[in-house]
């Protein structure tokens, strides 16, 4: 079954990167990277505003996650996860 896993969430922007960043069991993300901007940019069903690499010491993607605003008005980030049979 295709669905979002679950990142990280927060009630401001700037608290969204620092959840992110905060991630431990992903490994060493140290630096964000926006994707893209704009409506509904992303892979899933969520109308995502951002798309952005998580980012390790070495520069390199660690995982890529969209972001949304939620129905009440926080911010939510989550990876798309497409099934294929």
């Amino acid at each position: 079954m295709s669905r979002y896993i679950d990142v990280a969430h927060a009630r401001t922007w700037r608290a969204l990167q620092d959840e992110m960043l905060a991630r431990t069991d992903l490994g060493s993300v140290v630096s964000l990277r926006t994707q893209a901007r704009g409506h509904d940019v992303g892979s899933g069903p969520r109308s995502a505003v951002r798309v952005v690499d998580l980012l390790n010491g070495e520069g390199t993607r660690v995982l890529q996650v969209e972001v949304w605003r939620t129905g009440a008005g926080t911010w939510a980030a989550g990876a798309w996860g497409q099934c294929t049979d």
